[in-house]
């Protein structure tokens, strides 16, 4: 009895659910800077920024800010239920109490109290077409005023509601080359300039939407699916899918047709996408609140970057593609915490989880199983099938288990292998069989190979490898070499029985996560710390971030068959180009994260596959992701650049001062003239793109700077103390995908040179220089031929008394000279009378001698 319930529990105790996906969709709300909950009507300016009529006023989003406006600034009513913009781009805008018009600047109304503006639409001539309750005219709008021309023709009673929560939003005008059609009271309405007739459906037919083709056929959305229209019969759109759909909206672009709508009056209306292409007639989306639309849907978009918009009671939501989508418990997994991935042959995806069980995803429904259901472990890592009903587990504590399908019960069970890996606690990360039929398991006990299934055999690395190596994952490569990725010893080759450590020393501890092969055979293996490494001809070249890798933290790598390698971190999603890398060295890489549709940005370890339609999938730590190339668009249209404001010393302006002209949405001048000290000039601008929001810009002031600024994400620039003279500046913008602007946002301005550099001030100044300088040197010429007469007076005096005082002293020296003949005379007659004393005093010595002489002998 007990083995019997055993079996009971076995094979019947598993949940089934009917799943569904997650797209990557954004909403808006209040919460956000929404103006109101109830949007009524989507429309998109040259601009590139969006505009809601809700029911609280009007709101603009220009992907970084909402701006809203109420009666304050001017609105008639507050209540708003339509938006178009005109050739001179102002944006008309429709309450319940008539027209609105907003230059930018002002708001100008024509108020009617008993007039609902239903929808509005320009004509070819640029005029607008307004439809209301009280039929169809078309508006003039100039300088402030606006001239009436009512359509002569009786549209019956156009029925409204006054509660304003469940007004009819089925009213359209749609504009082709040679006609306009008018949608009112369900009724569709085709005017050719001369006259009104009604377009002959069948009795039980309600219209509700339109929307136009690229060759101008009209396409109108009913209570029965969807009708085109040549301009001279109805031809319904073939689609069994659409049978008895009510297509409350209805818009087209790029082939395919999107609408708002459902299968029952009464049921919430959901988003549906229709391909009209006969290329791909088996196309089909249906997106509702449980795919994460926001309900209640009203009104709907397409933008120029292909984005879908929709309106709802609820606020607002956008579809920013449909290449991602995601799988979570709230669409049926068993869990969040992805681990393994797989894809059986009869195209089922396998979804192990981080203690959460296991998922399988058929064509309709997912399947779970948990400990209950007999899942030996909650962790489930690895898959691989073996066998047409039976495949192998990888677990994180019972090591390698087997699932087999009992196709008698249509049940699984499960069990746990008795082979000697299992005993303890074994985790096992990857299985594969090579060409050789061999089975290889990659476990926390080392590397095990089994040659029938069954017996499994231990494969040491190296010498002295006991089960310590703990291996992640292991790959077979086009060329049969086995590569073995480790935790903390880095990575092996097994080649020709042959085992070596394939990195140099420095990389030797080095931990490996995942290892792949691109479309030309190249080997790609992801670290756990130092990025992506490419082995070229035994060779090792390393991706890092410094290369533009958002995170060295690698958990996946994935090949697909377009030539690139999907590289999974910590911090998202990278594509890189390897075959452009593998030829010219250049690194192309594409970031992916929460913006363009994945719910959370870490990986898990090897979580990846390509499956059968060449679609990927990756695990995640929030749902399994999956990538369908085939609905991805490139994005390469650049954001549409908005100069916001130029002010003056960080002030906002009154730019009539300076400019003759104001021009474009925001009332900017043309070519101003600024005064040399008003020379400190802020530029404020803003890339909108609704697709990404990693836009970058680049500028350059001619006149100033001599090269373009390195890219930044900065959405201001200041320059100061700018010298006079003629500048343009040049703003570029870009999106993720590295897609330019062609030609940049330009804005001329001139500095005037203060006064004293004016040519006038200059010449006058040179005049009065000159003549100061000749009328100095005249000065000093005139002081110093003053001075020089002066002076010759001076040596005249000087002279003369030097000639008196020569005189003087000539007379002097004739005096002197005279006294010195004199003192001559009297020396020498001195001089004479000595001598001649001396002749007698000589005369009289001897006789003395003599004298002397005798009285001697005597």
């Amino acid at each position: 009895m007990k083995k019997i319930l055993y079996y009971i529990i076995l094979f019947t105790v598993f949940s089934a659910r009917v799943f569904s996906q997650n797209y990557n969709i954004k909403h808006y709300t209040v919460q956000d800077g929404l103006l109101h909950s109830f949007v009524n009507d989507i429309i998109q300016d040259k601009r590139g920024s969006i505009w809601m009529a809700t029911g609280g006023g009007l709101c603009k989003f220009n992907s970084v800010e909402f701006t809203n406006y109420t009666k304050k600034d001017g609105l008639n009513n507050y209540r708003l239920l339509s938006l178009a913009e005109d050739d001179f781009n102002n944006i008309w805008i429709g309450s319940l109490l008539g027209i609105n018009v907003f230059d930018g600047d002002s708001i100008y109304t024509l108020k009617s109290a008993t007039k609902r503006v239903l929808a509005l639409k320009k004509s070819l001539d640029g005029q607008m077409w307004v439809a209301s309750n009280e039929g169809v005219e078309k508006m003039q709008f100039n300088n402030g005023k606006f001239i009436t021309t009512k359509l002569p023709y009786d549209f019956g009673v156009i029925d409204f509601e006054n509660i304003f929560q469940d007004r009819n939003l089925n009213s359209f005008l749609v504009q082709t080359e040679n006609n306009l059609f008018i949608g009112l009271n369900n009724t569709v309405y085709d005017y050719n300039n001369k006259e009104v007739k009604k377009i002959k459906f069948d009795k039980n037919i309600k219209v509700y939407s339109a929307c136009k083709l690229e060759n101008n056929d009209v396409v109108f959305g009913t209570n029965n699916g969807v009708f085109k229209y040549n301009g001279y019969s109805l031809e319904l759109i073939k689609n069994n899918r659409l049978n008895a759909f009510h297509a409350f909206k209805i818009e087209y672009k790029n082939n395919k047709i999107w609408m708002i709508g459902n299968w029952s009056e009464t049921e919430k209306s959901a988003l549906y996408l229709v391909s009209i292409s006969l290329k791909d007639e088996k196309y089909f989306r249906k997106i509702s609140d449980s795919n994460g639309l926001i309900e209640k849907a009203t009104s709907i978009l397409i933008d120029y970057e292909n984005n879908i918009w929709i309106g709802s009671n609820g606020g607002l939501s956008v579809l920013k593609g449909e290449e991602f989508v995601n799988y979570t418990i709230e669409n049926g997994l068993i869990g969040n915490k992805i681990w393994g991935v797989y894809q059986d042959n009869d195209k089922n995806v396998w979804v192990g989880t981080i203690n959460e069980g296991l998922s399988i995803i058929t064509n309709d429904k997912i399947l779970n199983f948990d400990t209950i259901s007999g899942l030996p472990d909650m962790y489930i890592g690895a898959i691989f099938q073996i066998e047409k009903n039976e495949f192998l587990l990888g677990t994180a504590k019972k090591g390698l288990c087997k699932a087999e399908f009992v196709p008698k019960l249509s049940r699984y069970k499960f069990s746990q292998l008795n082979i000697e890996l299992n005993i303890g606690n074994t985790r096992v990360d990857c299985i594969l069989r090579d060409r050789k039929k061999i089975l290889w398991v990659a476990s926390s006990k080392g590397l095990y190979y089994s040659n029938d299934g069954i017996n499994f055999k231990h494969k040491p690395l190296f010498q002295g490898d006991s089960n310590q190596v703990f291996i992640q994952k292991i790959f077979e490569s086009s060329e049969g070499d086995l590569y073995i990725g480790t935790k903390q010893m880095g990575l092996f080759l097994l080649k020709d029985n042959k085992v070596e450590n394939f990195l140099n020393d420095s990389k030797k501890e080095l931990g490996i996560s995942s290892i792949c092969e691109d479309i030309q055979h190249n080997i790609w293996v992801g670290s756990q710390r130092e990025g992506v490494l490419k082995i070229d001809n035994d060779k090792c070249n390393w991706i890092t971030e410094k290369n533009g890798l958002k995170s060295n933290l690698i958990y996946i790598l994935q090949s697909d068959k377009s030539g690139n390698i999907w590289i999974g971190s910590n911090l998202g999603l990278d594509r890189l180009n390897c075959t452009k890398y593998n030829k010219t060295k250049e690194i192309d890489i594409r970031h992916y994260d929460t913006n363009d549709g994945l719910q959370e940005l870490e990986m898990n370890l090897n979580g990846s596959i390509e499956d059968s339609d060449e679609n990927l999938w990756f695990a995640t730590n929030n749902g399994i992701l999956k990538y369908d190339y085939h609905y991805e668009i490139s994005n390469r249209i650049p954001p549409i650049i908005n100069l916001l404001n130029v002010k003056l010393h960080s002030n906002s302006v009154d730019w009539t001062k300076y400019s003759d002209s104001l021009t474009g949405w925001n009332k900017l001048p043309v070519n101003p003239v600024l005064p040399y000290n008003d020379n400190h000039i802020t530029f404020e601008f803003v890339g909108i793109s609704f697709k990404t929001k990693e836009i970058k810009y680049t500028w350059k002031l001619e006149g100033f700077d001599k090269q373009w600024v390195p890219p930044s994400s900065i959405r201001q620039v200041v320059y100061s103390n700018l010298p006079y003279g003629e500048y343009t500046f040049k703003l570029k913008s870009s999106n993720n995908d590295d897609t330019w602007n062609k030609e940049p946002l330009e804005f001329r301005f001139e500095i005037l040179p203060p006064f004293w550099a004016e040519w006038w001030f200059i010449t006058i100044s040179i005049l009065l220089l000159g003549m100061l300088i000749y009328f100095s040197i005249r000065l000093r010429m005139n002081a110093l031929i003053k001075h020089q007469k002066e002076l010759e007076n001076q040596i005249s005096q000087r002279t003369e008394k030097i000639s008196l005082q020569k005189e003087e002293l000539e007379s002097q020296i004739d005096i002197v000279n005279n006294q010195k003949r004199q003192i001559e005379n009297i020396h020498l007659q001195l001089t004479d009378s000595i001598e001649y004393a001396k002749r007698i005093q000589d005369a009289a010595l001897p006789l003395q001698e003599n004298l002397q002489s005798m009285v001697a002998d005597a």
